[in-house]
């Protein structure tokens, strides 16, 4: 059985777009762990000890001056550190005890789960900085390189889901039957623009490459990852060469009468649900006519059955005031 031509182009555009995802998320756990890394050595590999630096600094501000070298930084420098375990060991604690447990952990073996696990990772930077001793020179500016495809390949993906910038307020006001050409309007300029896009970005991508070709490999490198800048600029062709073809099967299929669905805000897809379950007009209590001066009296809300009136039986008559028998019983 022949597949439709635009069943294939859905399934394969859905193809990509997990592709992407995934690479969206794979880059961005990397960035994370580099950069992380990147700070951690900074702060441990140096001579200079972070934590008595920032500590001098807040108490110059009340007056102490203590130089590096001086008998109260060696002082500090000793049994800071200490004082860091410590705090960190209480830390511990202190999320040992408030994590969501039906019964809270023992104080002392609290204390002893927290004591080691400040141990082992301290022990785990150590390890790092001895097996990257010039630590991640690289961390910086693969992040930058990763930044650029995730943005790149976010808008691409932004573009499947209709999620991306777009003006929607003319739309509310045209007619159903010039929707689809308004669609297609819209998403042909849409795809002309990123085709412009593309081509401005390929050129600029082949330029850079025949640069790392003429440098035979030591030009046109992103510093300190020996990485062609061809490569590193690969996405900006790529993700709008993904946009225009996005954008141009939108506005044939809405040709064929398929509009895009835009993605609703949250909570206003809940205004049906909630206009449902308001109570009907007739449910709604009311205030009657006033008896007695100007003030209404309110209807009363004790619910009542309905009594039925036999046929055979007389119709109650209208109950007289008891000024009015006494009256009649006189002038008998």
């Amino acid at each position: 059985m022949r597949v439709p031509v635009k069943d294939l182009f859905k399934k394969v555009d859905r193809m990509v777009f997990r592709g992407e995802r995934m690479f969206v998320v794979g880059a961005l756990l990397l960035m994370s762990v580099v950069v992380f890394l990147d700070v951690v050595y900074r702060t441990f590999a140096g001579d200079e000890h972070k934590g008595v630096t920032a500590f001098v600094k807040f108490l110059s501000y009340f007056g102490s001056d203590i130089e590096r070298g001086d008998a109260a930084y060696v002082s500090l420098e000793s049994w800071f550190p200490y004082v860091l375990w410590i705090a960190f060991v209480g830390l511990g604690v202190l999320g040992i005890r408030t994590a969501g447990r039906g019964k809270k952990m023992p104080f002392p073996k609290a204390i002893a789960f927290s004591a080691v696990g400040v141990v082992a990772v301290y022990g785990l930077i150590r390890l790092f900085l001895m097996l990257a001793p010039n630590g991640l020179i690289w961390a910086q500016n693969l992040a930058l390189v990763l930044t650029l495809w995730v943005g790149f390949l976010a808008a691409s993906m932004c573009t499947h889901e209709n999620k991306h910038l777009k003006v929607e307020a003319a739309q509310r006001a045209i007619p159903e039957k010039f929707k689809p050409y308004v669609v297609f309007l819209s998403s042909l300029f849409s795809a002309l623009v990123c085709f412009g896009l593309m081509w401005v970005a390929l050129r600029y991508v082949l330029q850079r490459h025949d640069d790392f070709i003429r440098s035979e490999g030591r030009g046109a490198v992103v510093d300190g990852l020996d990485l062609p800048l061809y490569q590193a600029m690969a996405v900006l062709p790529l993700s709008f060469l993904l946009m225009t073809i996005r954008f141009a099967a939108r506005g044939a299929f809405a040709l064929g009468g398929e509009l895009p669905q835009s993605p609703t805000i949250e909570g206003l897809d809940q205004l049906d649900k909630y206009a449902a379950e308001q109570p009907a007009p007739s449910d709604v209590p009311t205030e009657v006519g006033s008896v007695s001066g100007d003030r209404p009296v309110p209807q009363s809300q004790v619910p009542t059955d309905a009594h039925e009136v036999p046929e055979d039986e007389p119709e109650p008559s209208e109950a007289k005031p008891v000024s009015e028998e006494r009256d009649e019983e006189e002038g008998r």
